[in-house]
């Protein structure tokens, strides 16, 4: 029996953090004897085609990933929605579900799958949750929010949030089941460092 299975939008690498979180995550908690499953919404061929290495590491750690098939990659998670729901019903019940990013056709799936098979909700929101991201899209995310956002975060067990920043922009009833768990990052330290000659650049957003 997998002890979690993960929703999470299109594996991607394109779509950088959620994606390789997703996937660190996996390997460390199947690294500590959990088993563990990934559903992943809004796949497209070319996006299966990048994610290709990925998943077969994913695989020969004996981590089970469920893809959809959409006719465009995209990190909603559209497309493929109906077939993925009926191979995600041929999976033994888990003993948690865990839903990373909110925006997406994955949250739906996972929350319907923990309400129907009565499983325990954890939801690790990347980010999604601040203010820039609500303002983006914003009155799609009203109505998303009006259909069933709002019932997936309010019936989720623990919201997992990576600092205090991120927590303190949650609204006060959410705030509450919030847990702050940090990113982890390599400390080995390396026998030795190659000068490199160049540049440094960093691309990203400059935000809190």
């Amino acid at each position: 029996m997998p002890a979690i299975i993960r929703f999470t939008c299109a594996l991607d690498p394109i779509y950088g953090g959620v994606p390789r979180g997703v996937s660190m995550i996996s390997k460390e908690t199947s690294n500590r004897g959990l088993s563990t499953s990934i559903v992943s919404c809004g796949n497209s061929r070319s996006a299966l085609r990048r994610s290709k290495s990925e998943r077969a590491l994913l695989n020969s750690l004996r981590i089970k990933v469920l893809t959809s098939r959409a006719l465009f990659s995209n990190p909603y998670g559209i497309g493929g929605f109906i077939g993925l729901a009926l191979r995600i019903s041929k999976l033994e019940k888990p003993k948690l579900i865990v839903l990373h990013q909110i925006w997406s056709f994955s949250t739906l799936l996972g929350f319907l799958y923990s309400r129907l098979c009565h499983v325990k909700l954890a939801i690790m929101p990347h980010g999604s949750l601040s203010h820039y991201h609500q303002l983006r899209s914003k009155h799609i995310k009203k109505v998303a929010t009006h259909l069933f956002i709002e019932k997936a975060l309010m019936s989720a067990n623990h919201i997992v949030v990576t600092s205090g920043l991120e927590k303190s922009e949650l609204e006060s009833k959410l705030a509450k089941k919030a847990i702050i768990i940090p990113y982890g990052s390599d400390i080995t330290i390396p026998k030795s460092v190659n000068k490199i000659d160049g540049r440094i650049i960093f691309a990203g957003r400059i935000t809190k």
